[in-house]
């Protein structure tokens, strides 16, 4: 709206091109223009070009949580947990910049990375401890439907020496519900090769057990 937006005409098409963004995220049918739509708009453009530099740089570390079970109290194996600490923008979640990495494809090469040392982990955790252990990795639908995903998968576990059943690959609801029947048969593969697979989040969004019918979880 002019003059309250801008005083020129660059400046309010622009702003109303935020607006049009903001209307089609959100799903909503008219969406005005405000400051915090142009506060979350330059966020995601900070996070979008630090992310550029971020693994280079080695700003992303793995925190171990470890898995119990609960039948018997011991150690049985950790979920690895991505964290990214940003110089220019200090502690970055992940609910904040796994999305932006998805759009923006930087999610295969911090995908490998994280894939790659969560697996050298776990060796160095079982030579700690002793006993057999197994690791669990988040991965995206955009991961998966990623030509030679699988393939790389198995070669990465047999130059480590992991056994596949010491892999839990957990993928999010949103996987199923959405239907992307791609990723779905790339997780069967991996099923099916030793590979263990959960489903992260179930029932947070409008999934079904139907759904889970074409799905080998552990």
């Amino acid at each position: 709206c002019y003059p309250t937006d801008g005083t020129d005409r660059d400046e309010l098409i622009m702003k109303a091109n935020l607006a049009l963004y903001q209307a089609k995220k959100s799903g909503g049918s008219v969406v005005r223009f405000n400051a915090q739509i142009g506060q979350s708009v330059m966020r995601r453009t900070r996070i979008r070009n630090a992310l550029l530099k971020a693994l280079e740089h080695r700003e992303f570390e793995l925190y171990y949580q470890p898995q119990i079970e609960i039948a018997t109290g011991r150690l049985i194996g950790a979920e690895a947990l991505l964290r990214w600490h940003s110089p220019e923008l200090g502690e970055v979640p992940p609910q904040e910049f796994i999305k932006i990495a998805e759009e923006s494809r930087l999610i295969f090469p911090l995908g490998a990375w994280v894939l790659k040392t969560a697996c050298e982990a776990l060796k160095r955790l079982e030579a700690q401890f002793q006993v057999p252990l197994r690791m669990a990795v988040n991965v995206s639908g955009a991961q998966l439907v990623q030509g030679g995903f699988v393939e790389r998968v198995v070669r990465l576990l047999q130059h480590l020496g992991v056994r596949p059943e010491q892999l839990e690959l957990e993928v999010t609801e949103s996987v199923v519900l959405n239907r992307e029947w791609e990723a779905v048969e790339k997780m069967n593969r991996l099923r099916m090769l030793g590979v263990r697979v959960a489903l992260d989040d179930f029932g947070t969004g409008y999934s079904t057990l139907s759904l889970l019918r074409n799905l080998r979880v552990t």
